[in-house]
């Protein structure tokens, strides 16, 4: 096993994989932007910028002092977990398919896979969660009519009412909240009288027709951007005939702030929150060496070999933790 080999080699020319697995739309990067730390676990300093949203009159008197505030700040306790899988390179299977590819690669393309999508499935478990997120009025709401009952599901006003409470806790804008949501959960709102009858013009002509999209039912919800979560898994047995799922539970919509997408700076919040990684190789200049940076999943996922006697085994890994800073957010 791997931590029994000292002859683990980085492959970048194994990489290739990472690139083609992450053009698909992994929620896990959506939701909760990846920042790169020099530490696997430690405590992120942070400033909650609705302490200093109370508003103050700064007008100066004569000769007068101007007037003070107090910043308040925090902290946050994370833990990377290590996160890998690993494939073994049988030799006569590389050498009898040497002609059609690349073992390795196929090794590698499978492992990443895998390790992405595990990620993914451990993240909307912890999201859509009723136990984490409490249908209280503060974390969670329950809809008023069920949207797959199209006729009286009233889905703009249930995304209005999380708008509302996302921005009362946050200051947020509504061009700044996101939601999102499984395919079918969208689909269910995108075909609802309500929604439909916002896609119409003057004359009742559809505006906007067929299938689900994303960026007109943004419009109508008013949020900056709606995200499909597309993602997928098979949870059949091994060696049973597939049976494809979808990884995020049909059942749930999500309404967040979400830190900003490349942004660098991990202080201020209110947003949902981060996922923090610790890569030794990369070494990062993180909580201990300056501020931490952003990189793309493609980079913090490394690609490995070593050999366990004959045989070749290829290892996929990441250090992750997926930090929901903010539940009300």
């Amino acid at each position: 096993m791997y931590n029994a080999s000292p002859l683990v080699t980085p492959r970048q020319d194994l990489r290739g994989p990472i690139a083609t697995f992450m053009a698909r739309q992994w929620a896990s990067d959506l939701i909760l932007p990846p920042m790169m730390v020099s530490e696997a676990a430690g405590v992120i300093p942070n400033v909650d910028v609705r302490g200093v949203m109370k508003r103050i009159d700064t007008r100066r008197n004569p000769k007068a002092d101007y007037a003070r505030i107090d910043t308040p700040t925090g902290t946050y306790s994370f833990a990377c977990e290590d996160r890998g899988l690993e494939e073994v390179v049988d030799g006569r299977w590389a050498r009898v398919y040497e002609s059609w590819f690349r073992a390795e690669e196929v090794a590698a393309g499978s492992v990443v896979l895998n390790v992405l999508l595990d990620r993914e499935a451990a993240l909307a478990g912890a999201l859509f969660n009723i136990t984490n997120f409490p249908l209280s009025g503060t974390t969670g709401l329950d809809t008023t009519v069920t949207w797959a009952t199209s006729s009286t599901a009233t889905p703009i006003d249930d995304i209005g009412t999380a708008v509302t409470n996302i921005r009362n806790k946050t200051g947020a804008s509504r061009l700044d909240l996101t939601v999102f949501g499984s395919e079918a959960g969208l689909e269910a709102a995108w075909r609802s009288t309500q929604v439909r009858n916002q896609l119409r013009d003057l004359y009742g002509n559809g505006i906007v027709e067929g299938n689900l999209n994303a960026n007109a039912l943004a419009q109508v919800f008013g949020v900056g951007r709606v995200v499909v979560l597309e993602c997928r898994q098979n949870t059949a047995a091994a060696g049973a005939t597939p049976s494809m799922s979808t990884v995020w539970s049909e059942s749930y919509i999500g309404v967040a702030l979400l830190a900003p997408q490349g942004s660098r700076d991990i202080v201020p919040t209110p947003h949902l929150g981060r996922t923090l990684v610790f890569d030794k190789q990369i070494m990062a200049p993180g909580l201990s060496g300056g501020p931490a940076t952003n990189m793309p999943t493609a980079e913090y996922l490394q690609i490995a070999t070593y050999y366990e006697g004959p045989k070749q085994v290829v290892l996929a890994t990441m250090m992750t933790d997926e930090a929901v800073w903010n539940s009300d957010c």
